[in-house]
């Protein structure tokens, strides 16, 4: 996809922008949205937005371009970053925080949206991620892996939005604590350990005073750092008497906590960590959660630096079939030199088999995570992510805008078990809005399928219709063997 140049100018000053702009590696710079000064139009006297064309003319102020495919081809980046933003801003200002619970459930859901996208790059900011702040970004990187695993493990999206919630504020009660520890060399003070020792409890009488009730939510902070063997705090709780739901946040906390590293000793290798945490012997950890953490994290995570048989220095971008054979793109030829083009490797080849694990200190290049992972100016298609067989079709539907509680007639054009591509017709000054609720309604194979939540992903405005891509979200058993039959008997 090629890039045009925006000539930014004085004008633009003061007014949000309608179309994101990125830099010469395709990396977003400013979003729609953010409102231009008089500091960015000299910083940016030229800067490029995407071509969907592939014309070369410049692009002038006022000329149009297709917003909606620029905004989904970055969303997981976009998310990710503004996450960050809103927890530091939310931790920044607690003492005068108004609105916590609704922002948190907030961030929950941006969580959520960029794990439904694309997982691996998800797990990949835990690896890479270096800029924000140990107490910002530490709970963020926790709640990714809660969201993964307990998906894995059949969990509804209620309450994975629960789990979500506790990750993002299991140290809410000591934040600034934690961020003088992250940098802290000596032993704990007295004070430190109690301050320590009582976050748990001291979170959920924050919470509480901010309105929080939901108990699965409250009772993951209380016990994240319980342990089955009665070692942990406050309460030295065993076995049963600890939740699910904190056992999954308590391996999820530990292992990112060992892998980000600290100011004063090197992030933990990944097999490392989990060697140590997932098959430890003393029976402290859920071993059951702890399968599936493995099966579902890798040996390899994505944003892990890997040698491979050919002694190419790459980096894991994604998981493959096996644990131990992920893909991965080329970073340094044997020779040390940086190719042109990060080279995409299967490493379930012999040839191209991993070695072993290279500390991130040890590779000294920069990498461009819109290239590695195919967003922005860099999108491809995730051919190796679409293993679901999607068939074209014309069904008649019924769909439901929960947001507006509308009903509209509408035609899916193609189907697969993971999503539906929609044609509504509508007025020519309806909008509809991304990752928005609908309630869609059809027949097949002569069985009616009713009310499948689904989540809005793309969306193309035409003048009379609108074309929007569905993730089935939550799908039933019943639902899915009849939706994989109709497939089955169209290929």
């Amino acid at each position: 996809m090629k890039m045009r140049v925006l000539r930014i100018s004085g004008a633009m000053v003061g007014k949000p922008l309608e179309k994101p702009i990125y830099d010469e590696n395709g990396q977003l710079m400013l979003g729609r949205g953010y409102v231009m000064t008089e500091k960015d139009v000299a910083k940016i006297s030229r800067a490029l937005v995407i071509d969907p064309e592939g014309d070369d003319a410049v692009l002038e102020e006022d000329e149009d371009i297709d917003i909606e495919k620029i905004v989904d081809s970055d969303l997981p980046f976009e998310n990710l970053d503004l996450l960050n933003i809103k927890i530091d801003g939310l931790f920044e200002n607690l003492k005068r925080e108004r609105e916590l619970q609704k922002k948190i459930r907030n961030s929950a859901q941006i969580v959520q949206d960029v794990c439904s996208i694309d997982e691996d790059l998800a797990l990949g900011t835990i690896m890479l991620e270096h800029e924000s702040r140990y107490t910002v970004k530490h709970p963020i990187h926790t709640a990714i892996v809660c969201e993964i695993v307990a998906k894995k493990m059949g969990w509804s999206q209620e309450s994975r939005t629960s789990l979500i919630c506790a990750a993002l504020t299991m140290n809410i009660a000591m934040v600034e604590l934690q961020e003088r520890l992250h940098f802290q060399e000596e032993a704990l003070s007295p004070f430190q350990k109690e301050e320590i020792n009582k976050h748990p409890l001291d979170g959920v009488k924050l919470l509480k005073r901010h309105g929080v009730t939901d108990d699965m939510w409250l009772t993951a902070v209380l016990q994240h750092h319980e342990m089955l063997d009665g070692t942990g705090y406050p309460s030295k709780l065993k076995d049963k008497a600890i939740a699910e739901v904190s056992r999954i946040v308590a391996l999820a906390d530990i292992y990112c906590a060992r892998v980000s590293g600290r100011y004063y000793r090197q992030p933990m290798l990944p097999t490392v960590a989990l060697k140590e945490l997932f098959l430890n012997k003393n029976d402290s950890l859920d071993s059951d959660i702890s399968a599936v953490f493995i099966k579902n994290l890798g040996i390899y995570p994505p944003g892990t630096y890997v040698q491979l048989a050919n002694n190419e220095t790459a980096i894991v971008t994604q998981r493959g079939e096996r644990i131990n054979a992920p893909i991965a793109y080329t970073v340094l030829r044997q020779n040390n030199t940086v190719p042109t083009v990060a080279i995409k490797r299967d490493t379930s080849l012999d040839e191209y088999a991993v070695k072993t694990i290279v500390p991130p200190s040890r590779v000294k290049v920069v990498i461009n995570r819109f290239q590695l992972w195919g967003y922005g100016a860099f999108k491809r298609p995730k051919v190796a992510k679409r293993k679901q067989l999607r068939v074209q079709v014309t069904i008649p539907a019924k769909v439901l805008e929960l947001a507006t509680i509308s009903t509209y007639e509408a035609v899916i054009l193609n189907i697969s078990l993971k999503g539906c591509f929609i044609r509504i017709q509508t007025s020519p000054d309806k909008e509809f809005q991304f990752n928005k609720d609908f309630y869609v309604t059809f027949r097949l194979l002569n069985r009616t399928l009713e009310n499948i939540h689904a989540l809005s992903r793309t969306i193309q405005r035409k003048y009379d219709h609108s074309l929007i891509g569905m993730e089935f979200i939550e799908l039933s058993t019943e639902h899915s063997e009849i939706i994989k039959i109709f497939i089955s008997s169209q290929s």
